[in-house]
């Protein structure tokens, strides 16, 4: 039986990935100090669909895929100023999860690796809206598992995380086992269930998410101007 670890431990991890430790504490802090700055819209929203799922909120915005209010909504036993910034220090340790699962998977030195991937566009942009990270973590993680079922699993919580990252699910068919595809798209499904039955529930369609998504960010869009702007470019 596993058992969980002990300070002592977590203390010869930290010890043994020093400078991994200190990028990840340097990294969790600046994306701390980043929220305390100022909240978008998008990060507001999905602490008001946590709230609606939770707490009896008044305001939910369909298009808005569940897994960041869901984490949110958990952390909320804390309170629901905390949840944020707890839910920034959950991510931030998942991410650094999937960047030694990864780099492991793939024989990359996994201290070089999580080094350069913590850019300065990195950075800005993790939490700039809320799920940009946690979407990269979970997709990395089934990249780091795609040998094993358990990838569909990630898949299906990176699809919960963004309802865009749909576009990766063929990526499971790539398997050389037919068992294998079989099981890893069982596993993207059941945890998208849940998502679903939710949205029949309150909506009477299963899809409202989806819909409501391609409506108001792509068929109907055509009234934001967005010319092209170098300083996107210059950020990147």
């Amino acid at each position: 039986m596993s058992r969980i670890p002990s300070f002592s431990y977590i203390k010869d991890k930290i010890r043994q990935h020093k400078t991994i430790s200190i990028l990840f504490l340097l990294s969790t802090v600046f994306f701390i100090w980043q929220h305390t700055t100022g909240i978008s819209w998008d990060f507001t929203s999905y602490v008001l669909n946590a709230k609606y799922m939770f707490s009896n909120g008044l305001y939910f915005e369909w298009y808005r895929a569940p897994l960041m209010p869901f984490l949110i909504g958990i952390l909320s036993v804390f309170g629901w100023k905390a949840a944020e910034y707890l839910s920034i220090i959950v991510i931030s340790s998942i991410y650094l999860f999937s960047c030694m699962k990864f780099s492991q998977k793939f024989k990359i030195d996994q201290t070089i690796f999580y080094a350069i991937s913590l850019t300065p566009f990195f950075l800005i942009a993790s939490f700039t809206v809320g799920t940009e990270l946690l979407s990269l973590s979970l997709l990395m993680l089934s990249f780091a598992y795609f040998d094993s079922t358990i990838s569909g699993l990630f898949m299906g919580l990176t699809f919960l995380t963004r309802s865009t990252n749909l576009i990766f699910l063929p990526l499971l068919f790539i398997k050389k086992d037919y068992k294998k595809i079989a099981f890893s798209i069982l596993l993207f499904i059941l945890p998208i269930i849940p998502w679903l039955l939710f949205n029949y529930y309150h909506t009477g369609n299963m899809f409202t998410n989806l819909m409501d998504g391609y409506a108001s960010q792509i068929k109907f869009r055509s009234y934001m101007k967005m010319p092209f702007n170098i300083f996107h470019v210059l950020m990147a």
